[in-house]
């Protein structure tokens, strides 16, 4: 049973980890998140970095790992959080702690965790291939940076999206059993979202292709709620403003069906003109959103919408 706990700041922590409740996973609804307009630009955070891609927080929101773009490395980047997934409170990190073992190569730029928080997945952004790695076994479950004998163990298993399909960002859904790759400029498949169904949960050697959204405007990343009906995605509209906006899907969990709230979208460009934004962060109770990036100066930065 999930149950949620809000402490004195209204920042919402999940007890039970990341495996909150499915809702709606019968097919049924749930409200879904709420429009994107009703978040409101704050700041953006300087991480004094430039090999941010595909940031990820642990299960309870104490700590921000990223996928190093330089190296294909795993790092955390922010730690001693004063409240939960507020990282305007937290230790943004200039010298930072690499998980040991590589995911592969500097073409590996983003991440999302297993199910059961002992491994994560990884996606390529040359060759389309998503691959699996462990963490260590005396690791703590969404924390491979901690314990002895965390890290990542080998490669356990790889699966082809397509070939040159680039990677640009990933989203697994909580019981392990559906990824969502988006690419935005490749070549051959041009800006595409797929879904890839695992019949055994975080086990890619029974991975296949599922549904496909071909969106009429570039889109960089999609991150559904647990509701199968609702999420967030970011698109480029007609005059290269890097927008992002609530979408619904008439077939739950499937992106073919997925219609975007433009009316009510924000405008992550408009904020900081000096900015161009990849990636959506979203916290389990929908409270703020984070928006990563980086700057003229190819400096990363992180924009705090609440």
């Amino acid at each position: 049973m999930t149950e949620r706990l809000v402490n004195g700041r209204g920042i919402s922590r999940w007890r039970n980890r990341r495996q909150r409740l499915l809702l709606g996973a019968g097919g049924g609804g749930g409200a879904g998140v709420p429009a994107a307009n009703t978040f409101t630009y704050s700041t953006s955070l300087d991480t004094s970095r430039s090999d941010w891609w595909g940031a990820q927080f642990n299960d309870d929101g104490t700590v921000l790992y990223f996928a190093n773009a330089a190296n294909g490395s795993l790092q955390h980047s922010a730690t001693d959080f004063t409240t939960p997934y507020v990282v305007e409170e937290a230790v943004i990190n200039t010298t930072l702690t690499s998980v040991t073992g590589s995911m592969g190569g500097s073409a590996d730029r983003c991440f999302a965790w297993h199910s059961d928080g002992r491994g994560i997945f990884v996606g390529d952004i040359v060759n389309g291939d998503i691959t699996s790695y462990p963490i260590g076994a005396s690791a703590s479950a969404y924390n491979p940076t901690v314990g002895v004998g965390w890290g990542l163990e080998a490669l356990e298993a790889t699966y082809n999206v397509a070939a040159g399909f680039d990677i640009r960002q990933m989203w697994a859904r909580p019981d392990g059993k559906m990824i969502v790759v988006t690419s935005n400029d490749s070549v051959t498949y041009g800006s595409q979202a797929r879904s890839i169904w695992l019949s055994t949960a975080d086990d890619l050697t029974t991975a296949s292709q599922g549904d496909t959204y071909n969106p009429t405007e570039p889109i960089r990343d999609l991150q559904f709620d647990t509701t199968g009906n609702s999420g967030y995605i970011m698109y480029e509209d007609g005059s290269a403003n890097q927008m992002v906006a609530k979408f619904t899907c008439s077939v739950q969990w499937d992106i073919s069906t997925i219609t975007i709230d433009t009316a009510n979208a924000i405008n992550t460009t408009a904020v900081a003109t000096d900015e161009f934004p990849l990636q959506i962060i979203t916290v389990p109770d929908n409270s703020r959103l984070y928006i990563v990036g980086w700057d003229n100066l190819g400096l990363d930065k992180l924009q705090v919408w609440t």
